[in-house]
């Protein structure tokens, strides 16, 4: 993840007007380059299954290099509007890393509360096997209270493990929606010959 954020950022560092624009902006220019989009991804989708097969850069280089010329069917309009939909496309696929580190974040707190409600529920139950506790088990109000304990830990520890459950399927659904931001951006750029992948790192070609 990290290199993919690293070339990411190599083509998003520029001025402002290279950066996202709203998001009627961005819609209204989608859906105005929808059909030339659409005839591209027919006529270029042989070179890029290799890339859409794997995420091995090298790969990735490989099938760029086939498309590294300058794309000049298009007038300056059409490759501004392009350049736009590629950029909106890469701050969707940013998003995306950002709720996928978060849900990751959840699920590693959510995994240290069970670790420590099950180690305090196992110090209750080493508790009930001392001398201290058969003595004092007659007592209602120990006895009570002890029961009282252990049956809270134990519905503690219930609820910890359903959270934990939800946070693991958020982080695989946000891990697959980041793949595939990630895809769609890298698809557009590399059909438009807008960028190109080069040592590494994902370039603007005007």
């Amino acid at each position: 993840m990290d290199q993919r954020r690293k070339s990411f950022k190599t083509v998003y560092n520029g001025s402002d007007e290279n950066r996202v624009q709203t998001p009627d902006r961005q819609h209204h220019d989608s859906d105005n380059m929808s059909s030339r989009l659409r005839e591209r991804r027919s006529t270029r989708f042989g070179e890029l299954s290799t890339a859409k097969e794997t995420a091995n850069t090298s790969n990735v280089r490989t099938v760029t290099n086939t498309i590294k010329q300058p794309n000049t069917e298009y007038s300056t309009k059409d490759r501004q509007a392009l350049k736009r939909l590629i950029i909106a496309l890469g701050n969707k696929y940013a998003e995306t890393i950002v709720l996928h580190r978060k849900a990751s974040m959840e699920v590693g707190k959510l995994e240290s509360q069970k670790k420590k409600q099950k180690n305090k529920i196992q110090q209750l139950k080493t508790l009930q096997k001392t001398h201290k506790h058969g003595r004092n088990i007659h007592n209602r109000s120990y006895s009570d209270s002890f029961r009282r304990r252990f049956q809270e830990a134990q519905n503690s520890l219930e609820a910890i493990e359903k959270n934990l459950q939800k946070a693991r399927k958020n982080r695989e659904s946000t891990e697959e929606d980041m793949e595939e931001a990630e895809a769609e951006w890298k698809f557009e750029a590399m059909c438009s010959g807008e960028a190109y992948y080069e040592d590494g790192k994902w370039k603007w070609r005007y």
